[in-house]
């Protein structure tokens, strides 16, 4: 038997299912993160996943549904009968099955973010199977939870924004200018500390909780299910939230809205086959991007944003975005919000942050190297699994240290 915190629950999840068969998952509610990536995995190697998700308030995201549906057996919970809240995970290991009951949903928040605590046990008497398959049993089977997937997802809006909760607000934040969080930051421990007082300013402003690195309409969501959507290996068919996403629509406008940019919002929207090839097009010229080394990824992004700004209706703003997006713990957006502080920031001309000339003035190369130079940005430290996961995406998740609101 075995009590967890936060602190161990995504590093034992994935040593949990080096050494399972099948896994049944039942849970409140899901969305993209590591602990779905993992299962995605498991998955993928012949090994069999079971599901069980609720919807209410709309707090599972409809693109991890998708996830589940096309790697796992999933039923969904529409919660008719009283909000269906359990979280258990049920681990088979050749006839012995290990079960964690507890507080985490699948989600980045319960596995990553929140103070969760879950038991992990033995189920000797087979309660917990017996739970979870009476459970599996009164639900609709695979094809009627498809169609209430599809409903769903057509329908889906983000919950709403908690609201901010009433405490001592910093006055040291009232006088500050716009963006000033991350003059500030230096090392590592200082990118923790302007993220948190950033996070406070943002959130008085707008009276949200968590606005940068909370769930829903923020920073650290947009970059989350972002970064699944552009590692796709095909954007043939996008759904609207895909769409959305790629663009900076609501709810994922942060890095960078490219609403008004008319041509690029029907190339992702229509699926002509002139489309789908430029589509193609894109994906291909971001895939080095992808699977670049550090040392290597300053060259191969300014390539993408010169292939990206070729294309009708494309600009570099829209091709830091999708880096941004990519490789969030290299890659910066440079949009409306962000280039004014960049430029104060590094010394370079605003106008030049998001081209990319080779051989001629300043350029998205030249950014990058001063980011290069930043002791957050090279050399990271986290300390626990919060600051792992900020690490990750430290990069695009500057853009809130450096936004500045013209609302």
């Amino acid at each position: 038997m075995l009590l967890m915190t936060e602190n161990e629950l995504l590093d034992r999840f994935n040593t949990r299912i080096q050494s399972a068969n099948q896994i049944d998952v039942a849970v409140a509610w899901a969305n993209e993160c590591n602990a779905l990536d993992a299962l995605k995995t498991f998955a993928a190697s012949g090994r069999v996943v079971r599901a069980i998700v609720g919807i209410a308030g709309n707090a599972t995201h409809p693109n991890a549904l998708r996830t589940l549906q096309k790697c796992a057996k999933l039923r969904i919970h529409n919660s008719i009968d009283g909000l269906f809240h359990p979280k258990l995970y049920i681990f088979h290991e050749n006839g012995t099955r290990y079960c964690w009951i507890g507080s985490a949903n699948l989600t980045r928040a319960g596995f990553e973010q929140n103070s969760e605590l879950v038991f992990e046990s033995e189920d000797v008497g087979g309660a917990a199977r017996e739970w979870f398959e009476t459970c599996w049993g009164s639900l609709a089977d695979e094809e009627f939870s498809g169609q209430l997937l599809d409903n769903y997802e057509r329908n889906w809006k983000p919950p709403q924004a908690w609201p901010r909760i009433e405490q001592a607000y910093d006055q040291r934040l009232d006088g500050r200018r716009k963006g000033e969080f991350a003059e500030s930051v230096s090392d590592w421990a200082s990118f923790i500390v302007q993220l948190a007082e950033a996070e406070v300013y943002w959130g008085a402003k707008w009276n949200r909780e968590s606005p940068i690195t909370g769930e829903g309409e923020t920073w650290l969501e947009t970059i989350t299910v972002g970064q699944r959507v552009v590692r796709r290996e095909d954007w043939s068919t996008l759904s609207r939230e895909d769409r959305y996403v790629l663009l900076g629509r609501d709810p994922y406008g942060q890095l960078g809205s490219m609403r008004g940019a008319g041509l690029a919002n029907n190339i992702f929207r229509v699926d002509s086959p002139e489309n789908v090839q430029i589509r193609r097009q894109i994906r291909k010229a971001l895939q080095p991007c992808i699977t670049a080394t550090d040392t290597r990824f300053a060259e191969v992004a300014c390539d993408f944003i010169e292939e990206v700004s070729s294309i009708e209706g494309f600009a570099g703003a829209l091709a830091t975005r999708l880096l941004a997006l990519a490789r969030p713990d290299r890659a910066v957006s440079v949009n409306r919000g962000s280039s004014a502080k960049f430029a104060t920031l590094s010394g370079l001309p605003q106008t030049s942050l998001a081209k990319a000339p080779r051989n001629k003035g300043k350029s998205y190369l030249d950014l990058l190297h001063w980011l290069e130079q930043q002791e957050w940005y090279s050399n990271p430290q986290p300390q626990g699994p919060r600051e792992k996961l900020y690490a990750s995406v430290r990069a695009a998740l500057f853009d809130a240290l450096v936004y500045e609101w013209d609302g």
